[in-house]
């Protein structure tokens, strides 16, 4: 029979070993660059969580966050799905005072190549015609 001390060192030595395996386990909550984000928590180290906000020819807006990073050119932004990222400032976006990153898609493809809550929408770049994934929300 244990004597009371007793009983209560072996909970606290149980209860030190389960934080001990406990801690053990580190859980990556961060989601990839051009995914939707709430605030910039949600994504990684090199990313923020920005808002874009775009108007269609039809007068359609569109509102949402993705997380991504400022750069100057297509280089400094990371390749999806097999085409290299793209490096824009939408000139309709009131938050916007920065180039930022986008995923390129292929219009034929419709949004197969955005992530989920994206569409591909056909824009106009320094080089011409081009495709992003926007928020579709």
């Amino acid at each position: 029979m244990l004597n009371f001390s007793a009983g209560r060192a072996l909970i606290a030595i149980g209860a030190l070993m389960f934080a001990s395996l406990g801690s053990a386990c580190v859980v990556d909550v961060t989601v990839p660059t051009y995914d939707e984000c709430v605030d910039s928590t949600d994504c990684g180290s090199a990313d923020v969580c920005v808002r874009v906000i775009t108007t269609d020819s039809l007068g359609h807006t569109r509102d949402g966050k993705q997380c991504s990073r400022f750069c100057d050119i297509d280089a400094n932004c990371p390749s999806m799905n097999g085409y290299t990222g793209a490096c824009y400032m939408i000139s309709t976006d009131p938050d916007f005072s920065n180039f930022t990153c986008f995923a390129r898609c292929d219009l034929a493809y419709g949004d197969r190549d955005c992530d989920l809550n994206q569409n591909c929408v056909g824009t106009t770049g320094s080089a011409g015609p081009d495709a992003i994934c926007l928020p579709a929300f």
